[in-house]
This record gives C-alpha cells, structure tokens and sequence, in this order.
C-alpha cells in the first residue's frame, strides 16, 4: 500500500469521520450496540486525529492525538499525551478498516472502523 492511498483512505484529502465499529479483545466485540454510545475518531489531512463518543459532540471535548503511518509494514501509530499505540493495519477498503495491535501492545483490542453512517 502506499501512503497517499492509505492517507486518502482515511482523510479523504481533508478530514473523514469513521465510526468505531467493532472492538474486539480476546474474540469478543466489547463495543455497545447503540450507534450514538459508539466512539468515532476523525482523521486530519493534517496527521492529527480526535476520539470522540458520538453522543458526547458538542459537550465534552474530544481526545486529541497525532497519527503517522509506515505504508512500507501497513502500521499506523497513535499518538496521545497518555499513550502511544501501533497498529497494523490489517484490512483496508472505502468501507472498512480493521487495525491489529502490534508488539508489546497485544494487550490491546483490534479496532474495526467504518465510515460514520447516515442516520
């Protein structure tokens, strides 16, 4: 994958809100049925990146961070004032992106993101 592409994918050349669909630890999805329980994270054209729960816009602020990516191993990292995260980006489409922790992380969920829907 090239970084343009996997960049356009989740930035859209501006900003592109995807929804947190599915977090999956030890094979079971810990996420909330609810779509506005769900959390949606924002990526930037400019590498910066919000965390938000969808029900919470608007009346707390979001959780702010920066994220690179490495398109030559298909990782991306997280950056947060509290936390570093990498993943391995291990699906990618228009329509779905599924992140895998990587290394000492393996404790952490993988992440399924799909764009937010219409509602």
């Amino acid at each position: 994958m090239k970084s343009a592409a996997i960049d356009d994918l989740l930035n859209d050349g501006s900003s592109k809100v995807w929804l947190i669909n599915k977090v999956i630890f030890s094979g079971i999805n810990t996420v909330e049925s609810s779509l506005y329980q769900k959390q949606i994270m924002v990526f930037h054209s400019s590498q910066n990146i919000d965390i938000i729960q969808l029900n919470s816009i608007g009346k707390k602020n979001a959780k702010k961070g920066d994220f690179n990516i490495d398109p030559d191993s298909n990782e991306i990292q997280l950056n947060f004032e509290d936390e570093k995260i990498k993943y391995e980006i291990t699906y990618l489409t228009k329509d779905s992106v599924y992140l895998t922790p990587k290394g000492k992380l393996k404790t952490k969920p993988s992440i399924q993101l799909i764009p937010l829907p219409e509602f």
